[in-house]
């Protein structure tokens, strides 16, 4: 299990962090999206590697999934 989040995230899985922190108690981190689409583009380098991809970031993952790249 891997799991893309904040450095600062406490899990059991392989931790690749996208940012030092959560963006939630950086006070200055104005707009999240920006740090969602540098993520996106790690997990996208590495999909060929999973499985099954999880999100919380509604809808901002669609580009990660197989109807965005060509897959039915």
């Amino acid at each position: 299990m891997t799991l893309f989040a904040s450095g600062d995230s406490i899990t059991s899985a392989e931790l690749v962090p996208c940012t030092r922190e959560a963006l939630r108690l950086d006070a200055a981190v104005k707009d999240p999206i920006p740090y969602y689409m540098l993520m996106l583009d790690k997990v996208r380098r590495r999909a060929d590697e999973f499985d099954i991809l999880h999100f919380h970031i509604d809808p901002l993952q669609f580009p990660c999934s197989g109807t965005s790249r060509g897959e039915r």
